[in-house]
């Protein structure tokens, strides 16, 4: 009963009483299925970090591959600009859900973070058929101009890269 009324409080948009909810559900059956990444997701969405990884860590004990409790588990060291840390997660995540478009999102941004460009630009490419605010188009665009630089330098032999 207290994970559905913490789905209907989720789905209204009333964060606060859907974790209570959540966590009065997980006080119940704490081996419930998709319980702790339903209570971690809103507890990334409100930047609560420490508490979030500590609920999307138990969703991945029960369930290994959950694409989302691995992709938002990414998503919380990419806010704290850790890309190295995010990639093992994001990597496990679009092998979970490789048609997830937020996923290949996601892994652009870690990969530009470290500077593979290329990378990057193969997942914002991807991604970029669902942009909603123009974010992705942007990302891309901002990928393609260095790697698209340094190919030119390469290919020009009065380059002092040669």
């Amino acid at each position: 009963m207290h994970q559905l009324m913490g789905d209907l409080e989720a789905a209204k948009g009333n964060d606060g009483k859907a974790i209570e909810e959540y966590r009065a559900a997980i006080a119940l059956k704490p081996s419930l299925p998709n319980l702790h990444y339903s209570l971690g997701h809103l507890l990334w969405k409100d930047l609560k970090v420490p508490e979030a990884r500590v609920e999307l860590e138990t969703e991945l004990a029960l369930n290994p591959r959950h694409a989302g409790a691995l992709n938002d588990l990414g998503n919380t060291y990419l806010l704290e600009h850790q890309p190295n840390k995010a990639l093992p997660y994001l990597e496990r995540a679009l092998a979970a859900d490789s048609a997830n478009s937020d996923i290949h999102r996601d892994l652009g941004t870690a990969y530009s973070e470290l500077g593979d460009y290329r990378k990057a630009e193969e997942h914002f490419t991807i991604a970029v058929s669902s942009d909603r605010d123009g974010s992705v188009h942007y990302k891309l665009a901002r990928v393609t101009k260095p790697w698209a630089r340094r190919k030119r330098l390469r290919g020009n032999s009065h380059s002092p890269l040669h």
